[in-house]
């Protein structure tokens, strides 16, 4: 559903990608380098990893640089207090104050906090790189006609739009129907051999402790291929965890 999408975007987002770029994981010993603020979300890694609407890239000069080093204060452009003051200071009812906050809840990401993390970036390269300050108006940032517009839809907007609307659903279209058919398939299937093993290993184990009258050597080489097949699944199955596995974010992780 779209909540359960939406609340995947949010813990991925504050999470996971938050303290691995606070560089949460980077002296852990044994961490997947994926999971390092160096390689985190880099490349084609970034719709695995990163999918959101904003670029890594501009969300960590806009939060690790000007957020936490500007904290509380005018420069900080996370400072809710300074940010809605138009809101505070304009003369709409009460009513209607309540309503714009309830619908900017709803959309912030991409009407706000997409474009500045953007914004600010672009500034930042700029500066790096020695070149003109670039300029940056708010309706310049949405319009195709103007550098900054072109770069916020081609890097933030368009790419992350493509993937979460229009390929993602897509693929689960194609693949959920088979998965969930072969599934159901395995299930009976596993229950038909499951009921016809259970009673030929009965018998097998009733009719050879007659013959033998050792009931004990009879049961361990009737169940050891099972117990044997059942620890092997289980370590291929621990193996892929740990392969697949997030930093700190599932219990009987080493780090």
């Amino acid at each position: 559903s779209a909540l359960l999408i939406s609340q995947g975007s949010f813990t991925r987002w504050t999470q996971v990608g938050h303290p691995i770029h606070h560089r949460a994981y980077d002296k852990l010993k044994g961490v997947n380098k994926n999971y390092t603020s160096k390689k985190f979300a880099r490349g084609w890694r970034r719709f695995m990893d990163w999918s959101d609407w904003f670029t890594v890239a501009g969300w960590h000069h806009e939060h690790n640089v000007l957020h936490h080093y500007s904290l509380g204060e005018k420069a900080d452009p996370n400072n809710a207090q300074h940010n809605m003051e138009w809101l505070r200071q304009s003369k709409l009812p009460m009513w209607s104050r309540y309503l714009i906050v309830a619908a900017f809840a709803g959309i912030w990401k991409i009407v706000y906090y997409t474009p500045r993390t953007h914004k600010e970036f672009c500034l930042h390269s700029a500066r790096q790189q020695g070149e003109t300050k670039p300029e940056m108006t708010r309706l310049g940032a949405w319009s195709v006609f103007t550098k900054q517009g072109r770069a916020l839809w081609l890097q933030s907007i368009l790419p992350y739009g493509a993937y979460r609307f229009v390929l993602l659903p897509r693929a689960l279209r194609i693949i959920v129907p088979p998965l969930i058919s072969e599934s159901m398939n395995i299930i009976k299937n596993s229950s038909a051999v499951h009921a016809v093993i259970s009673v030929e290993l009965a018998f097998f184990f009733l009719q050879a402790v007659e013959e033998t009258a050792r009931p004990l050597l009879i049961l361990a080489l009737a169940t050891a291929p099972y117990v044997v097949s059942t620890v092997v699944v289980n370590l291929v199955i621990q193996y892929v965890e740990r392969l697949t596995r997030i930093p700190g974010l599932m219990l009987g992780s080493k780090a």
